[in-house]
């Protein structure tokens, strides 16, 4: 809401907008520059949706969820002992959240998904991790074999969060491990 205040510095630019508020966007339409207070109306929360990473296409998921709780699935298994690059994209610009415990709201969530900024695509891998038991929110694929389901929740520049979590979901498969590690 204090977008407009950026005026009264001597000269308003876009870092000294962005400094306003996650909302304050710098327009420069025909060399009339401008901060102004984006979705000044939006009352709706950000709306998540799959983000395939090259090599991977649409074809490469299923959706998953019914009406409320949405999602995507790995049609294929993840290979055992290999991070996992994962994405979603959303229909404004959106800071996000992942957790391996469904429930929590977006402030009980403390694993950014990718980083902290408000953007429209959110990339980030999964790591792995060779701790058999893992203790708390981690974001880590730690077994060979098994299925995993980790939630999404996201909020737009206005603060607007989603309620209901967003699902990504794969199975890793049960092969050895062959990699050295040392």
């Amino acid at each position: 809401e204090d977008c407009e205040k950026c005026s009264q510095f001597t000269i308003c630019d876009e870092y000294k907008c962005n400094s306003l508020g996650a909302a304050c966007e710098f327009k420069n339409d025909n060399g009339e520059e401008a901060c102004i207070y984006a979705n000044r109306g939006d009352t709706t929360p950000p709306v998540i949706d799959l983000l395939p990473i090259t090599p991977l296409t649409d074809n490469d998921f299923d959706p998953v969820g019914g009406s409320l709780n949405t999602g995507y699935q790995f049609n294929d298994q993840i290979p055992s002992y290999s991070s996992l690059e994962i994405g979603i994209k959303t229909n404004e610009r959106s800071q996000c959240k992942i957790s391996s415990l469904t429930g929590k709201t977006y402030d009980e969530m403390t694993n950014p998904f990718g980083n902290a900024q408000y953007l429209y695509e959110h990339k980030m891998t999964i790591p792995v991790s060779s701790e058999e038991e893992l203790n708390g929110d981690q974001i880590v694929i730690n077994k060979a074999g098994q299925s995993y389901t980790f939630y999404v929740k996201c909020q737009d520049v206005n603060g607007i969060k989603n309620l209901h979590d967003y699902f990504i979901k794969f199975n890793v498969n049960n092969a050895p491990d062959k990699q050295a590690r040392g």
